[in-house]
């Protein structure tokens, strides 16, 4: 059963600031079922800012894998067509990080990944971690 787009009501709306949101375990199936075909619906009627981004963190290396594997999960478990003209630009905002958990280093770089995108992206160094 494919959703169809929210209408927009007509009521003003009050649009998140720009941010990043940054996912820690997102190699699991609940990001790709569930958390990002959530935050496709919400790009596609409005309630997400030009500036935004979500970073996924896992341990594995899914640096060539994992923006299409999010992308199969908005296109089946979010009901999506695949030829929807605005997933493509809602993909260009999904990027991935990896590193261990356990690694102080790791999360180094993850802070100045983060800051480098704030300034690509207009993000403003406004993130939502999500654990």
């Amino acid at each position: 059963m494919a959703l169809q787009p929210v209408e927009r009501s007509g009521r003003d709306k009050r649009l998140p600031e720009p941010c990043i949101f940054v996912v820690f375990g997102a190699s699991g199936d609940l990001t790709k079922r569930n958390l990002l075909p959530a935050l496709f619906h919400l790009r596609q009627v409005g309630l997400l800012p030009e500036e935004f981004a979500v970073v996924g963190v896992a341990r594995r290396d899914l640096s060539e894998t994992f923006v299409p594997e999010m992308k199969r999960g908005i296109v089946k478990g979010g009901g999506v067509a695949e030829t929807d003209c605005r997933l493509g630009s809602f993909l260009d905002r999904v990027k991935y990080f990896q590193t261990n958990f356990d690694d102080d280093d790791g999360f180094e770089r993850l802070k100045h990944y983060l800051t480098e995108l704030d300034e690509e992206l207009g993000t403003r160094g406004n993130r939502s971690i999500d654990p």
